[in-house]
């Protein structure tokens, strides 16, 4: 149970880690803990011998993403994604990572590929519209954040949005 990490980090070290599935959740364990550099070192030695897990990949891209090791957690989910039928959530997770690193081109490629195979929804329109805002377009960020809104009245991204790319105007109307 990952909600208590220190006790099952301290389990699984007790075990012998004859199974991929065991030292993948070791990798969580320390990231729970906040141990990131030890997580990244251990999913990167699995990944180097098992580079046909999507499991790994996806996982050391998730830790890589929170040392903002941008390069590394792009290139595994890069990785991740030739290994899988990627779906709609998977290209939004992608744009929402290059997004983080500061490549708007690629997230913007994502999110078209997402809309492509069929997402919709507020978490869509609230990562349109923070792509929108980095790139200066607070009228269209403005737009998805009321989209998003509109699909999810209590969204706190979606509201954050709408005041941050709001001009005078629109803020008296919130």
């Amino acid at each position: 149970d990952l909600r208590q990490p220190r006790a099952a980090l301290d389990l699984l070290r007790s075990c012998t880690p004859s199974q991929l599935s065991t030292t993948i959740l070791i990798g969580r364990a320390m990231g729970a803990l906040g141990d990131w550099d030890r997580a990244v070192a251990l999913l990167r030695t699995l990944a180097e011998s098992n580079n046909d897990n999507p499991d790994i990949a996806v996982e050391l891209s998730l830790a890589a993403g929170k040392l903002r090791d941008y390069p590394l957690a792009i290139a595994s989910y890069q990785q991740y994604m030739t290994l899988i039928e990627p779906t709609a959530q998977d290209y939004l997770r992608f744009a929402d990572l290059y997004l983080i690193a500061r490549d708007t081109s690629n997230s913007d490629r994502q999110l078209r590929l997402a809309r492509e195979a069929g997402i919709t929804g507020a978490d869509y329109h609230v990562l349109r519209g923070r792509l929108n805002r980095l790139s200066g377009d607070m009228k269209s960020a403005q737009v998805n954040a009321v989209a998003a809104i509109g699909y999810q009245p209590d969204h706190g991204q979606a509201w954050s949005l709408r005041v941050e790319s709001a001009d005078d105007n629109d803020l008296e109307q919130i």
